[in-house]
């Protein structure tokens, strides 16, 4: 995959993280600027840590999914997601979510979540990805730790 590919598919392949559906019943997560750690492989080859930052305003807390769909991150996406499979439990939340076209930039993500506190959360995530046709794919491990109340973004 090339380098542009990867700057345009890490990003989009963080905000999944924290998509979930409204936590009423479950862990809230606090607003505010997160810290994103992410490590694992694309085309079985180890990569180095990534690491993201991510501002949620207190409305995004109560609807994870809008927040941090790729549609927002990315703008190419905007109108192209949708969630295939979703299960939401008292510590976490599982989601399939398949976005774009994959003759020109398509994701396929499947992500489990754990969260461990307001402000706390570790996830795995396995994401097929295309670009002209081309797959590749990540397979991803991100730790989520909340930074401060206010956004440097």
């Amino acid at each position: 995959m090339s380098k542009g590919v990867l700057t345009l598919a890490m990003p989009v392949a963080a905000v999944f993280f924290l998509a979930a559906p409204s936590f009423a019943q479950a862990i809230e997560l606090q607003p505010g600027q997160w810290r994103d750690v992410e490590t694992g492989t694309e085309n079985g080859e180890k990569v180095p840590p990534e690491t993201f930052m991510n501002c949620l305003s207190p409305a995004e807390t109560k609807d994870l999914i809008k927040a941090f769909s790729p549609e927002k991150e990315v703008k190419a996406l905007r109108g192209k997601c949708q969630t295939l499979e979703s299960k939401l439990t008292p510590s976490g939340y599982s989601m399939r979510v398949k976005c774009g076209d994959p003759e020109v930039f398509g994701l396929d993500v499947t992500a489990n979540y754990t969260f461990t506190s307001p402000q706390s959360y570790t996830a795995t995530m396995k994401t097929f990805v295309t670009t002209a046709g081309a797959p590749s794919f990540l397979n991803k491990k991100v730790e989520g730790r909340w930074v401060s109340a206010t956004c440097t973004r």
